[in-house]
C-alpha cells in the first residue's frame, strides 16, 4: 500500500467514525419530529445530518452508501418542502432506514469491500415518494440486518476469490428466506466444496473493530499537567534518596504530594472513559414507541438526566437489561387505553428514565404510572411453580420473586415478554457490574426499578482481606457492614449455621472452605475474625475472613484463563507490598453455593 493508498483508507475509517456518532444524533431527530412534525428545526438538521453523509460516503469511494443516502434525502426534501405529512409510518420508515445505514457502516467497519444490498428498503423509499402506498407496513428488520452483515462477509469473501461476481452476490442477498451461500449453490452459482472453504475462512474474520471515543482537549491537558507535575515530584525524591536520612522531611512531604497527583490523575484518567448516556436514553426511546405501537397503546416517554456520563463499557453492559426493563414496563406496566380510561386514568400512560450520580455511585430509574405490580398474583404463582414454600414474606421479598429464572406472572406469552426469561439476566447482569436492583410498587398508580451501580470498574475502593493465610481483596461497595465474629455465638443449623446481628437471623458462608486453599504460609499472626455481611437476592449472608488487613484503591486487572473460569473470581491486582491477589465478588460466590 503507497502512501496516498494509506491516507485514503485513513480518511475512510475516520468517516465511518464520525458517522456511526451521527447516527446516534439523527434517530433522535427522527424521535423528535414524530412528536412535534411542524418543527421546521428538526426537519433542517436531519437533511443536513443525511447530506452531509451522502456526500462524504461518496467523496470516500462508498457509492452504495451515498445512493441509498440519496433516496432517503429525497423523503426529507419533500417533507422540508411541505409536500409531505410526517405520520406514524413515515417516521417508521425513517427510523428503518437509519437503522440499515448504521448496519451499512457496522459491516464497513469489518470490512470495508463489504457488498452492500439496500434495494428492499430503496423500493419502500421509492413507494413512498410515488404514493402508491400511504400505509408503510413496517417490518421487524434486526435479524434481516444481523443476516445481511453475516452475509456481506461471506459474499466478500467470495467475489475476492473470484468464485463469483459481485453481480451473482448482490442478486442473492436479494433472498433474505436462505443464507446467501445456499442460495449461491442452489443457483449453479457456486459449488459445495468452494462454500465450505470459505466459510471456514469466514469464521476467521474478526467481528469486532477497533473501538473509539471521543475526549475533550481540555481533560488531555489536564492528564499532561499531572504527568509534568509527577516528573517534578520525581526529580526531588532522586535528588532526596542521596541522603535519606538529612532529606527525611522533604521526601515525606514530596511523597504526600505524589500521592494527592496520582489520586487526580486516577480521576483524570477514569473521566477518559465516561461517555455521555444520551444514546442510551435515545436507544431506549426508541423501544418504548416501538414497544408501545406494538401493542396498541399511546405512551409518553420522560427522561431527565441524558447529559450524565457513565463508563463505556458499563454503559454497554447496561443496555440490554435496561431494555428488558422498559419493555417491561411497556407491556407488563401500562394497561391498555380502555383499562386507563375505566380505572379513571388518562389515556395516554407514561414511562420516565431517570439518571442521576449520589455517594460515589450511578442510578437509573425507570418508573411507569400503570397497574403497579400484584402481589397476590405473584405470590400464588410463586407458591404454584414451587418456588417458595411458606407464604408470610415480605413485599420486598416478593416483588424479589420476579426476577427468578423462568418466573411469568402472563398466561400467554407475547412477542415482547411472558416467557419467564429476562428479569433474572437483568440481575445477573448488573450484579456482575457489581451493582444491585431495587423495586418499588403501589397498586393501580405504577411501579419504579432502579438499577445502582459504580461509576466505574477500573479502579474502585476496595477491603484487603485474608483467608488461609492468602490475601484476596473485595469491593467496598459489595460490602453492607463489617461485624467481629465470635463463632461460639453461631449456632448450627441444617444447612450449615447462622448468627443474630443486630437482631436479623444471618447465615454464614465459610469461605475458606468454599474457596478451598491450603497455605503453605505458617501463619503465626494474632487472627481477628470477622463476617463481611452482604445482600444477595434481598437476603443477609455473612461471610467468614481471619481478619481485616486494609482498606486502599484497587486498580482492576483482568486474570488469566487458567483463573478466569474460577466462580467468583472477577479479576486480580497488584497490592502495595508487590504481591498479586485475586479480587472476589461476593454475589457471583453465593449464586455458585445457592
Amino acid at each position: 500500500m503507497n502512501d496516498d493508498d494509506a491516507f485514503y483508507a485513513e480518511i475512510r475509517e475516520f468517516f465511518l467514525i464520525e458517522t456511526k456518532d451521527l447516527l446516534e444524533s439523527t434517530e433522535s431527530c427522527f424521535l423528535d419530529l414524530e412528536k412535534d412534525p411542524k418543527n421546521e428545526d428538526i426537519v433542517q438538521s436531519i437533511f443536513r445530518l443525511v447530506h452531509n453523509i451522502k456526500g462524504s460516503a461518496k467523496s470516500v469511494g462508498l457509492n452504495s452508501l451515498s445512493e441509498f443516502a440519496h433516496h432517503l434525502e429525497n423523503i426529507l426534501v419533500k417533507i422540508r418542502n411541505k409536500e409531505m405529512e410526517v405520520s406514524s409510518d413515515i417516521a417508521s420508515i425513517l427510523l428503518e432506514s437509519n437503522d440499515r445505514i448504521k448496519a451499512n457502516i457496522e459491516a464497513l467497519q469489518e470490512d470495508v469491500n463489504t457488498v452492500l444490498d439496500n434495494s428492499d428498503m430503496i423500493e419502500k423509499i421509492e413507494a413512498i415518494l410515488l404514493g402508491e402506498n400511504s400505509s408503510v407496513v413496517i417490518e421487524e428488520t434486526e435479524k434481516v440486518i444481523e443476516t445481511n452483515i453475516i452475509n456481506e462477509n461471506l459474499g466478500t469473501i467470495l467475489i475476492q476469490e473470484n468464485k463469483v461476481s459481485a453481480e451473482d452476490v448482490a442478486k442473492a442477498a436479494k433472498y433474505q428466506e436462505s443464507k446467501i451461500g445456499e442460495i449461491l449453490v442452489d443457483q449453479g452459482k457456486l459449488s459445495e466444496e468452494s462454500l465450505q472453504d470459505a466459510l471456514s475462512r469466514q469464521k476467521k474474520v474478526p467481528v469486532k473493530s477497533e473501538e473509539y471515543i471521543r475526549i475533550s482537549l481540555n481533560k488531555i491537558d489536564e492528564m499532561v499537567n499531572y504527568f509534568g507535575e509527577q516528573v517534578i515530584l520525581q526529580s526531588t525524591l532522586e535528588y532526596a534518596k542521596d541522603d535519606v536520612t538529612q532529606n527525611q522531611d522533604l521526601i515525606q512531604k514530596t511523597v504526600s504530594q505524589l500521592s494527592k497527583i496520582t489520586y487526580d490523575l486516577q480521576q483524570t484518567a477514569i473521566s477518559l472513559r465516561m461517555v455521555s448516556i444520551k444514546t442510551l436514553f435515545s436507544k431506549l426511546e426508541r423501544i418504548v414507541r416501538d414497544s408501545s405501537k406494538s401493542l396498541n397503546k399511546q405512551i409518553e416517554f420522560h427522561k431527565n438526566g441524558e447529559d450524565c456520563e457513565l463508563d463505556k463499557n458499563i454503559l454497554e453492559s447496561i443496555i440490554d437489561p435496561l431494555t428488558h426493563m422498559v419493555r417491561n414496563s411497556v407491556d407488563h406496566g401500562i394497561e391498555s387505553c380502555d383499562e386507563r380510561v375505566m380505572s379513571g386514568k388518562e389515556e395516554v400512560g407514561n414511562v420516565w428514565l431517570n439518571a442521576y450520580p449520589r455517594g460515589g455511585y450511578f442510578y437509573i430509574e425507570i418508573k411507569d404510572d400503570g397497574q403497579g405490580l400484584d402481589k397476590e398474583k405473584i405470590l400464588k404463582k410463586a407458591l404454584e411453580k414451587g418456588i417458595i414454600k411458606d407464604a408470610s414474606i415480605s413485599d420486598s421479598e416478593i416483588y424479589d420473586l420476579i426476577f427468578r429464572s423462568g418466573f411469568s406472572t402472563k398466561e400467554t406469552a407475547t412477542e415482547l415478554s411472558g416467557r419467564g426469561v429476562g428479569m433474572d439476566v437483568v440481575r445477573s447482569s448488573v450484579e456482575k457490574l457489581k451493582g444491585n436492583c431495587y423495586i418499588d410498587s403501589t397498586p393501580g398508580e405504577g411501579s419504579s426499578f432502579t438499577i445502582r451501580l459504580p461509576q466505574t470498574l477500573a479502579i474502585f475502593n476496595g477491603m484487603i482481606i485474608k483467608v488461609n493465610g492468602f490475601q484476596y481483596v473485595v469491593a467496598n461497595s459489595d460490602v453492607v457492614e463489617v461485624v467481629p465474629y465470635d463463632h461460639k455465638k453461631s449456632r448450627k443449623i441444617s444447612s450449615g449455621a447462622v448468627i443474630d446481628i443486630k437482631g436479623e437471623v444471618v447465615e454464614i458462608i465459610d469461605l475458606n472452605s468454599f474457596l478451598k486453599v491450603r497455605s503453605d504460609v505458617d501463619c503465626d499472626e494474632i487472627l481477628e475474625p470477622s463476617l463481611l455481611i452482604v445482600n444477595y437476592k434481598n437476603k443477609k449472608y455473612g461471610l467468614t475472613v481471619d481478619r481485616l488487613v486494609a482498606q486502599q484503591r484497587v486498580v482492576h486487572k483482568p486474570v488469566g484463563v487458567e483463573v478466569r473460569e474460577v466462580k467468583g473470581i472477577t479479576g486480580g491486582t497488584i497490592l502495595g507490598d508487590g504481591k498479586v491477589s485475586l479480587i472476589l465478588s461476593p454475589s457471583e460466590l453465593l449464586a455458585h453455593i445457592f
